[in-house]
């Protein structure tokens, strides 16, 4: 286990929990572990969310690179070279990944590989990348091949700019909705509850809400806009 990793939840969750506790006046101790516990799987969820968020726009960079690399290799700069020399004009690459996978690549085709060949097996296993280069046949040729990829991913990425723009607008939506709306109406219902009741009830429930259960929602909310823009 990377102990690392849980320094964000468990710092998150002890943030909330000394939020609820502010709540009341002297919690017993019984009273006082159920604050401590109830805030943890929001804060690992609030945590993985990031994380999660963090790989998918890594993986969509280097899907970015991969297919700038490939437009060198395919390119008029590199036109007048060999197809197995013009592999040395894309290094280095700024993704580990990618530039180790493009340097198998280049071995491969030193073994006698076609390059496209090569390019295809090199990256195999690296993630969405991977999936490109799967979704085209090697047989149709290197020159093909190379400018597949580039035709592909323009037309997937003219497919989401064109549902992006509503997309953004409805989770902007949802987001105002939880992080303006909702909290507003939480706190005149708990305003009239004690002008009607004369009595600070419900504080208890008020702290939670505003400072739990909203800002999950509104997290989830940023999650999932998120993870649909970048998957």
């Amino acid at each position: 286990m990377d102990y690392g990793s849980l320094l964000v939840p468990l710092s998150i969750s002890m943030l909330i929990t000394c939020v609820l506790v502010s709540a009341y006046a002297g919690p017993s101790a019984y009273t006082f572990a159920i604050l401590c516990t109830i805030p943890l799987p929001f804060a690992f969820f609030i945590s993985t969310s990031i994380t999660k968020i963090q790989k998918l726009t890594e993986d969509k960079d280097m899907l970015e690179e991969f297919v700038e690399k490939i437009r060198t290799i395919s390119g008029a700069k590199t036109a007048t070279l060999p197809m197995k020399k013009r592999m040395s004009a894309i290094f280095p690459c700024r993704d580990a990944r990618l530039n180790k996978s493009f340097r198998t690549a280049s071995y491969l085709s030193r073994l006698g590989y076609p390059v496209h060949v090569a390019i295809a097996k090199a990256h195999l296993r690296l993630g969405k990348v991977g999936d490109l280069t799967r979704s085209i046949p090697t047989e149709v040729g290197a020159a093909t091949f190379l400018s597949n990829i580039i035709a592909q991913h323009y037309d997937k990425m003219q497919t989401l700019s064109s549902t992006a723009a509503s997309r953004l607008q409805r989770y902007a939506t949802a987001n105002m909705f939880v992080s303006t709306i909702v909290p507003s109406f939480v706190i005149f219902g708990f305003i009239g509850s004690l002008v009607i009741s004369q009595k600070a009830v419900g504080i208890s429930a008020l702290v939670v809400i505003m400072n739990l259960i909203i800002p999950f929602l509104y997290a989830l909310s940023n999650f999932t806009m998120y993870r649909g823009l970048l998957e």
